[in-house]
């Protein structure tokens, strides 16, 4: 999928977005929103045992008029990446297309300057872990992400910039990883995000590509150290960062997860009771 895609079927998703909310007033002209680099520390990541740092970057997207219309409150749309991503891919990576919105800020300047969509906030967290993803996903071992998203940063965003508030003003959005972490997070906070909008979610069910009939995988079963992941990379470092969100076991170094595979007589088998830990969270098996 090229860079042209992904912007066009993104500025689907703020368009759907602001629809739903139906709160973000149209404001044509030739004034510029832009992009702030924040640092938020979270006491839900402190003292995980990866390594993975508790000081989190989120850019933050401010509308045209937000310098100047000091009284004008806004809605707020939470983006969230993929796995290996950052914040930064969303911003200042993507930046391959020669059309005016080749990036994030650039995508907004123009839905708005043209009149496709009303103002709003865009708040895009890095959530990536040394492995690759959180998955927005409470973790034993990584540092409990979902309390960072949902409780933390929106505290911090709604005390720092003039927010509207409230769950009706207050969307969520992602892609692959992130379309599977908006879903799991609007699904089990319908009182902080009222609008959820998926591109190519992650995970939504049991596929053979997270499973042990993954070739992949097999390599796992002998590590005995996360650089050896690291250079296999793929399907394998996946796989642990999907285990260190949904399997963790902060007892169990060097992965320190439970994998929902083990060898038994020289073969390649499903680990039962770690599967089912995996199946809970696929967002079929969520429940509201």
């Amino acid at each position: 999928m090229n860079l042209l895609t992904v912007f066009r079927r993104l500025a689907l998703i703020v368009c759907a977005i602001v629809v739903g909310l139906s709160l973000a007033a149209k404001t044509p002209g030739s004034q510029d929103g832009k992009l702030i680099r924040e640092r938020v520390h979270s006491r839900a990541l402190e003292n995980n045992v990866t390594g993975d740092s508790p000081d989190r970057a989120v850019s933050v997207y401010l509308p045209p008029t937000y310098e100047s219309a000091k009284s004008k409150r806004y809605p707020v749309v939470y983006l969230l990446h993929g796995i290996g991503d950052t914040d930064a891919e969303f911003t200042s990576a993507w930046t391959g297309n020669t059309e005016d919105w080749g990036t994030i800020q650039g995508l907004m300047n123009h839905g708005i300057r043209e009149g496709l969509f009303g103002e709003m906030i865009i708040v895009m967290p890095d959530e990536r872990t040394k492995m690759g993803g959180s998955f927005y996903t409470n973790s034993s071992s990584t540092g409990n992400w979902e309390d960072f998203t949902v409780r933390e940063l929106v505290s911090f965003i709604d005390g720092k910039y003039r927010t509207l508030a409230r769950r009706e003003c207050r969307g969520i959005a992602g892609h692959s990883m992130g379309g599977y972490g908006a879903i799991t997070l609007g699904m089990k906070h319908p009182e902080i995000f009222s609008v959820v909008y998926a591109m190519n979610p992650a995970l939504l069910g049991l596929a053979a590509d997270v499973s042990f009939e993954n070739p992949a995988f097999a390599s796992l079963v002998k590590i005995t150290s996360i650089d050896e992941v690291l250079k296999i990379g793929g399907y394998a470092a996946g796989a642990i960062a999907l285990a260190q969100a949904f399997s963790p076991d902060p007892k169990s170094p060097p992965s320190f997860a439970e994998l929902p595979f083990r060898v038994r007589a020289g073969r390649l088998e499903q680990n039962e009771l770690v599967h089912r830990k995996w199946e809970a969270n696929f967002a079929v098996e969520h429940r509201v």
